[in-house]
């Protein structure tokens, strides 16, 4: 399992406005999974939302564009399983924000990374440029 601790959270320029942007702004949690290491991961988000400013997670983007199978993503707490395509990267909303365990898994250990930002607010799309 991966703990996530306050020195991981990023702040990001986003614009002001945005209705699914927190009151303390925006922010960022970026990790990397070794698919070399293990074929499931659990992010632990337990100790994370607690910490002001990040509050709670609201989405997900996914970079699988190196994975070879796809990716199973669970969140814990709801019935949301959604499925990452290899070769696939997308945003992918959360739709219980206050869950504290997110799990990734494959079907077998490959080697390649997995590279996921975890965000406490949904981009509004078309994304604004510079904006992560």
């Amino acid at each position: 399992m991966i703990g996530i601790a306050p020195s991981s959270i990023f702040p990001l320029r986003y614009p002001k406005g945005d209705p699914t942007l927190p009151a303390s702004g925006a922010f960022a949690i970026p990790v990397s999974l070794d698919w070399s290491q293990d074929n499931a991961y659990a992010i632990d988000l337990n100790n994370i939302q607690q910490q002001k400013p990040f509050g709670s997670l609201r989405c997900i983007w996914i970079d699988a564009s190196a994975c070879t199978q796809a990716v199973s993503v669970g969140v814990n707490g709801t019935e949301q399983v959604f499925t990452v395509q290899p070769g696939q990267a997308d945003y992918f909303p959360v739709l219980n924000m206050h869950v504290p365990l997110v799990e990734f898994s494959l079907a077998n250990k490959e080697s390649s990374l997995l590279r996921l930002i975890l965000l406490n607010f949904c981009p509004a799309f078309p994304m604004p440029r510079g904006v992560l």
